[in-house]
């Protein structure tokens, strides 16, 4: 957050701060036990140091993360059993190598993480889908999928591997078109609940109940899996694609506020990852309806602004197990006040947000396909 505020503003002291929060971060993973997860573990600090290093006026000597790049193909290759989420599975590895590109262990890694995606998916019907492993990372207090259940959503689910592989076409990765098809045509298969608005199941599960329906976020529900098909769409040139994940994020856009199932402030399932997403979608597509949806959960998100209140007047809402006090104050990315305040830059700013590559929310201009 503070890069990219130096970045707008020239104030070296948020460029300090930055430099002197990396390190921490890193110093802090490497104390850790080992884990590759990208929102939680040695990845995602690879990936940050990785991306501040190449921001305009950041020039490092050397390359930082060059061991880490080494160390993702072979992890995958051998001793891999993880999922396939964004959060702390194969999709996230996928995100940092995407980072790295065009280095070449970077480009190999990108390619093992298409092809194990591709083993590990299950085949139905000629589509394909990832089920959950009963491992994945929880990034909210929230209903946990069955074995074999398929969550549609970015963070843990349908919606984020396709991003991913839309993101590894465009980058030249032979096995990741077909593999793109398949689980695009997966996500158009599943349809809304019988109810006004766009509303998705958190996952699909035969067998089991209705989940109940996904909050209008990022992590869930239909502005992520839009995002998603919208990013397959523009680095395939498929205007089939490209129209359904618009009729998608129109219909979202709709849904009255009060029935969003949008709590509290955070990108991952509150407002400032709605408003953000339609921002980029906005920005990418030219839509006024977008642009409107923006307009209105930014002005939501301000609404939630409690001055001398958590972390720059927001507060977290966070359940706990013994009944206590919710609402916390969170000053971090996914969830707290870091992100809220990225995304509220990106949309008074000149500079461009490259920071939601790491939620895979990074939408194309149109006329960008690259096969």
């Amino acid at each position: 957050m503070f890069a990219y505020r130096h970045l707008a503003t020239g104030d070296a002291a948020d460029k300090a701060t930055a430099v002197r929060l990396l390190n921490d971060a890193i110093i802090d993973v490497t104390s850790s036990p080992f884990s590759p997860g990208f929102y939680g573990g040695w990845s995602g600090v690879a990936w940050a140091t990785a991306h501040l290093c190449h921001l305009p006026g950041w020039p490092v000597e050397g390359d930082p993360v060059a061991r880490v790049d080494e160390a993702v193909a072979p992890l995958l290759s051998r001793s891999w059993r993880g999922n396939a989420g964004l959060v702390s599975g194969l999709t996230g590895l996928g995100v940092y190598a995407l980072e790295r590109l065009p280095r070449t262990a970077a480009a190999a890694s990108l390619a093992t993480v298409v092809n194990r995606l591709l083993q590990d998916a299950d085949e139905r019907q000629g589509t394909r889908c990832w089920p959950a492993s009963g491992r994945e990372t929880p990034v909210v207090a929230a209903p946990h999928p069955p074995r074999g259940a398929v969550d549609l959503g970015m963070a843990h689910g349908a919606a984020g591997v396709i991003a991913l592989l839309a993101e590894a076409v465009g980058a030249g990765i032979p096995t990741a078109r077909s593999l793109l098809d398949s689980a695009v045509n997966w996500l158009l298969e599943q349809h809304p609940l019988d109810r006004p608005g766009a509303f998705f199941p958190r996952w699909h599960a035969q067998g089991h109940p209705d989940p109940g329906a996904a909050p209008q976020g990022w992590c869930h529900g239909a502005p992520g899996m839009a995002s998603a098909l919208l990013q397959a769409a523009r680095h395939t040139g498929n205007r089939t694609w490209e129209a359904a994940a618009l009729d998608l994020a129109e219909s979202a856009v709709a849904t009255p506020l009060d029935q969003c199932h949008i709590i509290d402030h955070g990108l991952c399932e509150g407002a400032a990852g709605v408003a953000h997403l339609y921002n980029r979608m906005y920005q990418a597509t030219g839509r006024e309806s977008l642009r409107d949806g923006a307009r209105i959960w930014f002005a939501r998100l301000l609404d939630m602004r409690y001055a001398r209140s958590g972390v720059g007047g927001f507060l977290t809402y966070r359940p706990r197990s013994n009944g206590g006090d919710p609402w916390t104050a969170d000053p971090g990315l996914l969830r707290g006040a870091a992100g809220t305040a990225l995304a509220l830059l990106a949309a008074v700013s000149a500079v461009e947000p490259r920071w939601d590559r790491a939620l895979l929310a990074s939408v194309p201009p149109d006329g960008s396909r690259r096969v």
